[in-house]
């Protein structure tokens, strides 16, 4: 068998070698073009990425370093402070989301939010890509999301507890926080890369309500998410929608809660995300 897989290959590659370039070019030229632009969208976005991806999985890395299981007081005060303070990754929240299960729950709907959508490496990539206006839109964004988020919270019946997972070494955090944002940001940015490509002009007219419905279901990186919405969306509200959905309303972080505080926590939260991004599609961005 290996025998005739090597004659099969070696046949292949004699009969390859007979075809004239041009021909191969003639052929196959109008299928290959748009395929290397994909590539070269795709491997932009990447490149521009990785700093801010590098950065939210090292921040990620300290936060859950940093806790203890089962998950005490000291530990879920640590975490919040970690999603408010650190430039962590929303690939943060997993590991987390046990010290946060123990906090209150407006306290924990808060840092969920924050942590997600408003860490420092998040904040700075919106400010270098998209600008200040927006950076700002997205913080006030945030807040009301995790106020109505946390205000709803309070009033529900207390959910049944996950099982927690075990303390993860910083070098284990960090290799696992960047390989989660890279995988998610790569398949955004593929998806973000045929549109642009296969569908030109089609996603830079969209509305706010398709922008948060892409961002819902691509689930980009927080630290990345500002330079997928510029390179797919030219309104700015379209923009604005994308980012925040992608962090407070995504498919990711719908599921991360759903886990820890069950499915009435993770529908009230995607409500409060969709009221406030359908809200903020009609405020007039100077």
């Amino acid at each position: 068998m290996p025998t005739f897989r090597a004659c099969v290959v070696f046949v292949c590659v004699i009969a390859l070698a007979l075809v004239p370039p041009p021909l191969v070019i003639a052929t196959f030229g109008h299928v290959l073009e748009p395929l290397s632009r994909c590539w070269y969208f795709f491997c932009s976005m990447l490149v521009g990425a990785a700093p801010f991806l590098t950065g939210g999985a090292l921040g990620a890395a300290v936060a859950q370093s940093g806790v203890r299981r089962p998950a005490t007081r000291q530990s879920w005060i640590a975490i919040v402070m970690g999603c408010v303070l650190l430039p962590v990754c929303d690939c943060c929240m997993n590991a987390a989301a046990s010290a946060l299960r123990a906090a209150p729950r407006s306290i924990a709907a808060f840092a969920l939010v924050w942590g997600s959508c408003c860490n420092p490496v998040a904040l700075w990539c919106t400010a270098l890509v998209l600008g200040w206006r927006i950076t700002v839109l997205r913080v006030a964004c945030a807040l009301v999301v995790a106020a109505v988020t946390a205000s709803v919270w309070t009033k529900l019946p207390d959910a049944p507890r996950a099982c927690s997972s075990e303390r993860m070494r910083f070098t284990d955090a960090f290799v696992r926080g960047a390989g989660g944002a890279l995988s998610s940001f790569a398949l955004a940015a593929a998806v973000g890369s045929v549109a642009e490509v296969y569908l030109p002009g089609t996603t830079h007219e969209a509305t706010p309500l398709f922008a948060s419905v892409a961002g819902a279901i691509l689930s980009p990186c927080s630290s990345a998410d500002a330079l997928l919405a510029r390179t797919m969306f030219a309104s700015t509200h379209a923009q604005l929608a994308f980012i925040v959905a992608s962090q407070c309303a995504d498919l990711r972080q719908l599921a991360l809660v759903w886990r820890w505080f069950g499915a009435a926590y993770a529908l009230t939260a995607a409500l409060s995300a969709a009221a406030v991004i359908a809200a903020a599609s009609h405020v007039t961005i100077p």
